[in-house]
């Protein structure tokens, strides 16, 4: 709560520090809390070494501010999104989170060609060579007419904008062997710059080689053991 001592004559903003502990402000520990708390699952229900596993691996702040019309399953996928993670319910009801990463150790489930009941679709790949995340968001952006005017026009410029970006070094030479090779961005609920470039880094190490992406249309007997994120 805060109190204010006399009639605000315009936004009254605030930056603020939510959360117990450095784990409880990443994306992973704000989804697990969320789940714990307003969307009142248990404990016991929920796959707590996901969670531990994606905090590890994704050790940076989050921050998200609930707004009017949110859904709490709407905010966890904001927050996830921010590290590219989904959280999701296993086959068996329990509570989890997962994100893509490079396939690693025994295969979960292999796939012989009988048991495929379409052909190999192959989709479309561009490969990334340079890589930018907006991170900081500023909830409630300030304009000329809502800022004192002690304010500096560096300050202004700074509360005018909804996010900070962050580039890392581009992969150069990928662009003279892919002339055809992109530019991503986008935005995220990192908190820091820091975190910002870490995530950015890790996109652009996975997404700036040369990949064959597939569909493998299986029979539902086939897949109906594996969960989200399964090697094969």
């Amino acid at each position: 709560r805060v109190r204010l001592a006399s009639t605000p004559g315009g936004k009254v903003t605030a930056d603020i520090l939510e959360g117990a502990t450095a784990d409880d402000r990443t994306a992973a520990g704000i989804v697990r809390r969320m789940a714990l708390g307003p969307a009142g699952i248990a404990p016991e229900a929920i796959d707590g070494d996901a969670f531990d596993a994606l905090v590890a691996a994704a050790p940076h702040p989050c921050a998200y501010v609930v707004q009017d019309g949110d859904t709490i399953a709407a905010a966890m996928r904001a927050v996830a999104a921010s590290i590219e993670a989904v959280p999701f319910h296993r086959r068996d009801g329990v509570f989890s989170i997962a994100r893509l990463v490079a396939p690693a150790g025994e295969s979960d489930l292999e796939i012989e060609e009988g048991e495929m009941v379409d052909a190999l679709q192959l989709q479309p790949w561009t490969p990334v060579w340079r890589q930018a995340l907006d991170y900081d968001r500023y909830w409630s952006v300030q304009g000329e007419g809502e800022l004192a005017g002690a304010v500096d026009a560096a300050r202004r410029a700074d509360l005018g904008r909804e996010y900070r970006t962050a580039w890392v070094p581009p992969v150069s030479a990928l662009k003279v062997k892919h002339p055809g090779a992109r530019e991503a961005r986008a935005a995220t609920l990192l908190a820091t710059r820091a975190g910002a470039i870490a995530e950015a880094q890790r996109r652009l190490d996975r997404d700036s080689v040369d990949r064959l992406p597939l569909v493998v249309p299986v029979c539902r007997t086939c897949a109906g053991g594996i969960e989200l994120g399964a090697t094969m």
